[in-house]
């Protein structure tokens, strides 16, 4: 035989193990793939936002607060049970928090995105009562840079956690807790705000904490401009006034509850996820099409028929966020089993109770997946 031949010879013995050895990889494979199958039809696999990439339908970043001396229900602790991981947890803090709590860092460490909230009250460590059990950092020294460094000390921090930071300034900062910063802070109630001078005092504020975010390349962080459901439902002048402008917002977020419980139980069925949030939903539409939408905080409480009633409510709020892809992350809050809520109603779902597994389901939902 010819060394060419010979040659030839090896080189085709080669291209045969070659194949052979690639058709039995490729039997394993499959055999594997079908064990997986089947075993996903016995069980359903938790979804973690930490193992995969986002798949083709997840829309929304499901999450839930995850600061448990606000939501004393510690919805959060029950993720084994409600078969995921949420995506983001919303935490809370003051101006002079000194950076991340051990509660952000171990949020972060098991796969979770913030969203970190800086507000202005502070609770007193003497306590008090009603709007005396804090202190308030005012938005004029904020905006004037007198707490810079405090401020940049959390953000700093922030911006280098190895999920997505998401930020909350001065939430809510039309209701009348977050109002005591402003420097004509109503006392009560009965005393009518004025918008008109603390929507620019905000404004002035936040524009600064963005300024601040750019100035020292803490690009990661998204601002989540967060007002009240009702004040886009009762008078749209005061959103214009805290509004801090497009190219100053990242998302658009928005707190809404049913807080029909106890005396005005009566308005529960009415009072929908979809009416709650409709108005905020055609104010985004004319003003920040462009901007996704965070429900940075919801809820709903056991309605007067039961527990029964939040099941319906619940599957209707998943049907109706559907209806408006531009809602692109929903954090629930479940504070109020001991803790007195504004509204007085518990927020609070528990394993016992059905609308826990309605919640389960919604929370598994691919379109509720994304990360």
């Amino acid at each position: 035989m010819s060394k060419t031949a010979k040659i030839t010879g090896i080189v085709v013995l080669l291209l045969v193990i070659f194949f052979v050895f690639f058709l039995i990889r490729r039997h394993n494979r499959l055999q594997q793939l079908k064990g997986g199958q089947a075993q996903g039809q016995a069980t359903q696999t938790p979804i973690n936002p930490t193992q995969a990439p986002n798949q083709e339908g997840s829309v929304v970043i499901w999450g839930a607060c995850g600061f448990p001396q606000k939501c004393d229900g510690n919805f959060i602790s029950s993720e084994s049970q409600l078969g995921r991981t949420f995506a983001v947890a919303k935490t809370y803090h003051t101006i002079t928090t000194p950076g991340l709590t051990a509660n952000d860092q171990s949020l972060v460490s098991s796969g979770h995105s913030l969203l970190y909230s800086i507000d202005p009250p502070s609770p007193n460590p003497t306590g008090g009562t009603g709007l005396g059990r804090y202190s308030y950092y005012k938005l004029n020294d904020i905006a004037a840079g007198k707490y810079d460094q405090q401020i940049l000390n959390q953000l700093t921090q922030l911006n280098g956690t190895a999920t997505t930071p998401y930020l909350i300034f001065d939430g809510e900062a039309e209701n009348l807790l977050e109002l005591q910063a402003c420097s004509e802070a109503p006392k009560n109630t009965a005393t009518t705000p004025n918008y008109a001078k603390c929507g620019p005092e905000f404004v002035a504020a936040w524009k600064h904490v963005r300024d601040l975010i750019k100035q020292h390349g803490l690009n990661r962080i998204q601002m989540v401009w967060t007002m009240t459901a009702k004040s886009y439902q009762n008078d749209l002048s005061i959103i214009d006034a805290y509004f801090p402008g497009e190219a100053n917002v990242d998302w658009l977020g928005v707190d809404g509850y049913n807080q029909d419980c106890g005396s005005k139980s009566g308005s529960y069925a009415q009072d929908t996820f979809e009416k709650i949030y409709s108005a905020t939903i055609a104010w985004h539409d004319a003003h920040l099409p462009n901007k996704p939408i965070s429900i940075t905080e919801w809820g709903a409480p056991v309605g007067p028929n039961g527990d029964s009633d939040r099941v319906t409510w619940l599957q209707a709020a998943a049907s109706s966020a559907k209806k408006w892809p531009s809602i692109q992350m929903m954090a629930y809050w479940d504070g109020g089993k001991s803790a007195k809520t504004f509204s007085g109603c518990d927020f609070t779902i528990t394993p016992d109770q059905p609308s826990f597994q309605t919640f389960k389901s919604i929370g598994l939902d691919l379109y509720f997946g994304k990360r």
